[in-house]
């Protein structure tokens, strides 16, 4: 695995950038558990996993973080079995003036559905209070020549939704749920692809929630065999009030579906 850091990034990561005149209330420094992705596929033909350790990013004086897969696609085995193919990752952690996760990653099903697992490093920082956080993702799918006609994409969150955006937790994934987004099933035809977004409130509105220690996203998905799908994440967490935040340059560039 050619997991190296990569600061022009291999995905582009979700959401906004956010541009913010806080306090210094903001200013404390943040804590990543390892490994900072875990990758979870199980199919038909077996299971297995793939993490990306925390010293294959880079970290910054300021407390911010990335990593970015270079070096080509990492397969997800059983033994000799490829079960899924991770063919492009990244992840950003945010310090200041605002926490925040930005994750991207495309994964290609093996020899039939496949269920997917990805969860991002519990990031860890003094109490942001009072507090307001919001929460974006997207998802793209793609049907994939010589596999069957057609690609599926299922949600197996809260009420079929495929990203969600976790707070104040022991460990990644388990947390108290702030936003649960990307509300499926898709399909799409032979050789087609759409693309979906999702949002915890219209930009740029951030939603006032209890004191924040901690944020982590994680997302729980089945895809169709040999096809593709892509996400996008972005989780923000700010003392309030966040209207002294303004979202700017809105790096979706896939459509929103309702």
């Amino acid at each position: 695995m050619n997991a190296t850091p990569n600061r022009s990034g291999a995905f582009a990561l979700a959401g906004a950038t956010v541009v913010g005149m806080l306090a210094s209330t903001a200013s404390a420094q943040i804590t990543l558990s390892d490994p900072v992705l875990h990758f979870e596929a199980s199919n038909g033909s077996g299971s297995g996993f793939v993490d990306i350790p925390w010293m294959s990013g880079a970290s910054n004086p300021d407390g911010s973080y990335f990593w970015g897969l270079t070096g080509g696609p990492i397969d997800i085995m059983d033994g000799p079995t490829v079960i899924a193919t991770i063919t492009a990752a990244s992840i950003s952690a945010g310090n200041l003036p605002f926490k925040s996760l930005g994750i991207g990653f495309t994964v290609f099903a093996g020899g039939s559905d496949t269920t997917f697992t990805v969860t991002s490093s519990l990031s860890s920082f003094g109490a942001q209070t009072p507090a307001e956080a919001r929460a974006a993702g997207g998802m793209s799918l793609s049907d994939s020549a010589g596999t069957p006609l057609g690609a599926t994409l299922v949600g197996n969150g809260l009420g079929g939704t495929m990203y969600a955006s976790l707070m104040n937790g022991a460990s990644p994934g388990t947390s108290t749920t702030f936003a649960d987004l990307i509300s499926g099933p898709f399909a799409v035809g032979d050789n087609a692809s759409d693309s979906w977004t999702d949002e915890s409130a219209p930009a740029p509105i951030f939603t006032p929630t209890a004191p924040i220690t901690s944020i982590t996203t994680l997302w729980s998905f089945t895809l169709s065999q040999g096809d593709q799908a892509a996400a996008t994440a972005g989780f923000w967490a700010v003392p309030a009030p966040a209207s002294l935040l303004v979202l700017s340059g809105g790096v979706f560039a896939i459509r929103r579906r309702r």
